[in-house]
């Protein structure tokens, strides 16, 4: 889906190329004009991480159609470099992309027509664009990094204890 994505973001006049990271899929020679491709990619490898930052970066998009995904944390791995995330409304993943606010979110059922078009409608319209890469930023920085997380736990522990305490005494 997310080749067929890209092949009709093209068609609309927009030079769009999709890069994967983590497997090496099967793909048509007729779309490797559109695809840049870096197999597995280890965070903990100094060259490795630089070419993902490096990806992450130049994108103005993440693309990711998930039919199922628990969290999605790669989802504000993107948002942390400001990337709207275009995905399927599944499971944990609006848990971390906020539709039309910090991505877009389809259902199962859509097209890559459908998706296509309002990546075009977005790409058009860079007032839009912009808000919603500044909020997908602001959702990273305020609510899906690991200091929040933290500061979120600390506080649910010691509610706990404290209710603890009060149900004892």
């Amino acid at each position: 889906m997310a080749l067929d994505i890209v092949q009709l973001v093209n068609n609309s006049g927009f030079n769009a190329s999709l890069h994967i990271i983590g497997c090496n899929p099967s793909i048509d020679e007729a779309m490797r004009q559109y695809v840049c491709e870096y197999g597995y990619l280890s965070p903990g490898n100094p060259d490795d991480r630089i070419t993902m930052e490096n990806a992450f970066s130049q994108a103005d998009f993440f693309l990711v159609p998930s039919y199922a995904e628990c969290f999605g944390l790669v989802f504000a791995e993107a948002q942390s470099y400001g990337l709207p995330c275009i995905s399927l409304n599944s499971h944990g993943i609006p848990g971390v992309v906020e539709n039309g606010k910090t991505g877009l979110l389809f259902d199962h059922a859509a097209s890559a027509e459908l998706i296509a078009e309002e990546v075009v409608k977005l790409i058009k319209d860079r007032v839009a664009y912009q808000n919603m890469a500044i909020a997908a930023r602001a959702k990273f920085s305020n609510e899906l990094n690991w200091s929040c997380f933290g500061h979120k736990l600390h506080e649910l522990i010691q509610n706990h204890d404290e209710a603890d305490k009060t149900v004892h005494d």
